[in-house]
Formats: C-alpha cells, sequence, structure tokens
C-alpha cells in the first residue's frame, strides 16, 4: 500500500509587479492579464510506500517548501492530486510546535496528543521516534538547552 501517491501535480503563482496591476486585471474583467505566470511545480509524479522516509532536497526556489505545503494540506495544487494514506502531520519549520521549556521526550507526548494520537499508540513507536530524531540521550533535556 501506499502512503502517499502524487500523480501529475503542479502549483502556479501568478506574480504581479505592483498591487494596482490586480485591479486593473478586474477591471478589464480578466480580458488582459497583468501579471507573470510562475510555475513552482510542473507535472511531478511519485508514490511513496508506507514505512519510507524520503528526503526532498533542491536548490533554493526549486520547490521543496510548495511540495511539503501542498502534501501537508496547507495549499492546493493547481493541477494534478495528492492522494494521503494514514495520518500525517508536518513541522515546517524546524522547532516549531515545541516548547523550549519541555524535554523531548514531553514535547513528543504533548505534541502526540495535539494531533489526537493516543499514548499508547506513541509508546509503541517511541524508540522509533528517538532513533529518528537523533537526539538519543537528549530526549530528557529541555528543547532549549
Amino acid at each position: 500500500m501506499m502512503a502517499i501517491e502524487v500523480n501529475h501535480l503542479s502549483k502556479n503563482f501568478d506574480i504581479y509587479k505592483k498591487p494596482i496591476d490586480r485591479i486593473k486585471e478586474l477591471i478589464a474583467f480578466k480580458k488582459k492579464t497583468f501579471y507573470q505566470r510562475f510555475w513552482a511545480l510542473k507535472d511531478i509524479s511519485f508514490s511513496i510506500a508506507k514505512g519510507t522516509t524520503i528526503g526532498v532536497i533542491g536548490q533554493n526556489g526549486s520547490g521543496k517548501s510548495t511540495l511539503l505545503k501542498i502534501l501537508a494540506g496547507l495549499m492546493l495544487p493547481s493541477e494534478g492530486e495528492v492522494r494521503m494514506n494514514g495520518k500525517t502531520s508536518s513541522l515546517i519549520e524546524l522547532g516549531m510546535g515545541f516548547h523550549p521549556e519541555f524535554s523531548g521526550r514531553s514535547n513528543v507526548y504533548l505534541n502526540s496528543a495535539l494531533l489526537g494520537i493516543s499514548r499508547e499508540e506513541i509508546d509503541a513507536k517511541f524508540d522509533q521516534i528517538v532513533e529518528f530524531s537523533g537526539i538519543g540521550e537528549f530526549i530528557d533535556r529541555p528543547v532549549k538547552a
């Protein structure tokens, strides 16, 4: 079973030189465009099997954050589709959602509770979470360290 399926995904942004150009376009009833279309993603397809770990790498401006925001449901694609099978959550920025005074362990359980994940489910996966995080013996220290 695939955890994530992406088919012909594209995302564009309309870039206006000046804010007033949006109004001009409305007045012209969209018969004339005042923007330049920028494709952050164009016709991307891939699938990720359940249990697979991936990394998204690329140069600045290559669409990494746009892709992750679409996968997280924070942004809609312009074209194509995304199918997610199972629960997903994301931290778009490192450290977002963590309380600096709490230990790594406390943050794991706090964020899990906020996402509706049971304590039992986290207990069963806790060692994997710690291994993935790479913080090892520091899991019981405050995050702010």
